[in-house]
């Protein structure tokens, strides 16, 4: 049995049997060897299942803000909205004053100088007419007194309008005189002795007719007799005429000028231009006597 030694002092013993002898039993286990050199690399393996999944990272910073977008488009318009609840009631306005004239003066330096009586109330009108020729270029002029800023001029009421085009010749009617009508309108309760009316005439007219061609009534019938005084003022000086009686039931009847008697007639009244027809409330106001009408018809002179 050969007995072959390593030399290189590994103290590696190797017995190994011969072919032609019995066989011994084996001997015990060597000391083992240096490592060998490293072989070559063998192929990939197959890839592994996929592992659980980790736990969820910490949150990050915020970033920076973006810049602003583009405006958007602007959308339909709505629908009406509910109307809203009324508002209260304004206060009542002060009583406004009546046109009135209360002095025709015969030029412009008598109403410069007029003083003391012969100026208006405040808040009154007065004309320039009166003997004053029609041609004058002061005639007509209308004039608003203030106690607090004197004369305030409004206008020319004889300012005459653009002629237009001549028309077509009309028909012939019959002969008759051009009438003169002023009709006359007072709304609410006159004072005592209160002028109700006072026109100024523009063209000269008689009233000549019948007394009961006069025509007056009111809206609210007196408590009592109401006497309203008809009167003409020429020149300073006034003078009456009739009184015109509305009675309780809203009836109208006639009154001399002294208002002692009936009236029955006509007037027989010439008014010149300049001249005043005034109508005066009863002396003492009547209860309840309101929205009073007249109307007077006369006769182009």
């Amino acid at each position: 049995m050969p007995i072959n030694f390593n030399g290189n002092g590994g103290g590696m013993l190797r017995v190994v049997a011969s072919a032609g002898g019995g066989g011994g039993a084996q001997g015990p286990q060597g000391y083992q060897g240096p490592q060998g050199d490293a072989g070559a690399q063998g192929p990939q393996g197959n890839q592994g299942t996929q592992g659980a999944q980790g736990n969820q990272g910490f949150q990050g910073t915020q970033g920076s803000q973006g810049t602003q977008g583009n405006q958007g488009f602007q959308g339909p318009q709505g629908p009406q909205g509910t109307q809203g609840v009324q508002g209260s009631q304004g206060n009542q306005g002060v009583t406004g004053m009546g046109f009135v004239i209360a002095k025709v003066y015969n030029s412009e330096a008598e109403r410069i100088a007029a003083t003391g009586g012969a100026l208006p109330a405040d808040g009154e009108f007065a004309l320039i007419a009166g003997s004053l020729s029609q041609s004058d270029p002061d005639y007509g002029s209308l004039y608003l007194y203030k106690t607090s800023g004197g004369w305030t001029y409004q206008t020319d009421m004889s300012v005459q309008g653009i002629q237009g085009p001549q028309g077509s010749q009309g028909t012939q009617g019959s002969s008759a005189n051009t009438s003169y009508d002023i009709s006359s309108f007072y709304s609410g309760t006159p004072g005592n002795a209160e002028v109700m009316m006072q026109h100024v005439v523009g063209r000269a007219f008689s009233l000549s007719t019948a007394i009961n061609d006069i025509k007056a009534g009111c809206l609210v019938n007196p408590t009592a007799n109401a006497d309203i005084k008809l009167s003409k003022k020429s020149g300073g000086t006034e003078t009456v005429l009739a009184y015109l009686r509305l009675a309780t039931n809203g009836s109208l009847s006639y009154r001399n000028s002294t208002n002692s008697d009936v009236f029955s007639g006509s007037l027989n009244a010439a008014f010149s231009v300049g001249d005043f027809v005034i109508l005066t409330a009863p002396a003492t106001a009547v209860a309840d006597l309101a929205d009073i009408y007249v109307t007077l018809i006369g006769t182009v002179s």
